[in-house]
């Protein structure tokens, strides 16, 4: 008796460009894009498994945004927490290099359906300062990035 089980597997990697403004109040805003690259795509279904990589754009760009705030922190170390939004640009099943026969994928008739995935991401950050290891500072509350000079 099938037991109709499906199991659909996406490896890829993200990498985000992103510049990053932080507060006096210990609140960051940061923005950028992000370049997605997919590996691979497969579907396993009652234990028989179909590669569907060829169907999918495997390299897209999109935007990131996120939000957070200092933790709490010890020494030169610190912990933040926040939320970034990610959103494709780039249609996730057709681009150049999808081989669909100009048949759209993931719609019963003729509609060309949009599929840009997004994602909502919990950060939890750990930072090593070396900036307050390297320089130094007379006043202490802050110090200069140890590259720089005053």
């Amino acid at each position: 008796m099938d037991d109709n089980t499906l199991k659909i597997k996406s490896v890829g990697s993200e990498i985000p460009l992103m510049i990053r403004f932080n507060l006096e109040s210990d609140v960051y805003y940061e923005g950028g894009l992000v370049l997605v690259r997919t590996k691979s795509v497969t579907e396993t279904l009652n234990g028989v498994t179909t590669d569907f990589t060829d169907l999918y754009n495997t390299s897209r760009k999109g935007i990131v945004l996120g939000c957070g705030g200092y933790a709490f922190g010890f020494g030169n170390w610190g912990v933040s927490t926040g939320l970034r939004f990610r959103y494709n640009l780039d249609d996730m099943v057709s681009g150049e290099n999808v081989k669909t026969d100009g048949n759209p994928i993931y719609a019963l008739d003729n509609r060309t359906d949009i599929t840009k995935d997004m994602s909502v991401m919990v950060v939890l950050e750990f930072n090593y300062d070396l900036g307050f290891t390297m320089a130094q500072s007379s006043c202490g509350r802050t110090r200069k990035f140890m590259l720089s000079r005053r």
